[in-house]
């Protein structure tokens, strides 16, 4: 039997079988349920208990290159959570505004649509619990900041850390929800 013949049947065996078959988008991904969504979270990124009630799930994304200390991936979901432009400009709000950079962009997914926020500069990371109001200044931060308003209700997915972690992980982010940065489209709070 020829090669690609072959292929083709081990290849047909696995997709009928639901079993091993990957594409290269979701090679080395696992699929994370949370509520109704199904998130492809990259193997390499480390699923941890949430930090607070909020959370629905929390995971460590492992620092790049240079960077000393790892990333960190939040997802919440829970109504009444605010506005697009709320969100955002509390987000905006979590940077100091000297050396803060902002993009905005949107998109849309086989779930629904979604705002992204990538914000980088000197992060205000909270110290203790939220309410205290208690934060350190930490240079070099950069947050992706992702809502996806999906068909069974809205999904915060944020991505904090180190810049060149987090934009190292940006594909890989866009990836965990089915967003696509070539069909993602700039905009500002001002255009809602």
């Amino acid at each position: 039997m020829p090669s690609r013949i072959i292929a083709f049947t081990i290849a047909m065996t696995c997709l009928l079988s639901g079993g091993l078959l990957t594409t290269a988008a979701s090679a080395g991904t696992e699929d994370v349920k949370v509520g109704k969504l199904i998130l492809h979270i990259p193997t390499s990124w480390k699923k941890e208990a949430p930090s607070s009630r909020m959370r629905l799930l929390q995971f460590r994304v492992p620092a790049s290159g240079a960077d000393q200390e790892d990333a960190e991936l939040a997802v919440f979901s829970f109504p009444g959570g605010g506005s697009l432009k709320q969100n955002i400009e509390r987000w905006i709000g979590q940077f100091t505004p000297a050396n803060r950079e902002v993009s905005l962009f949107h998109g849309k997914t086989k779930e629904g649509r979604y705002a992204l926020a990538d914000i980088s500069g000197t992060y205000k990371k909270a110290i203790g619990p939220p309410i205290a109001g208690r934060t350190k200044e930490v240079p070099g931060s950069r947050v992706l900041a992702v809502i996806l308003e999906g068909r069974e209700g809205v999904y915060y997915l944020k991505l904090v850390g180190p810049d060149k972690t987090v934009a190292a992980e940006a594909q890989r982010l866009r990836a965990a929800f089915d967003g696509n940065v070539a069909e993602e489209k700039p905009f500002s709070l001002g255009q809602q």
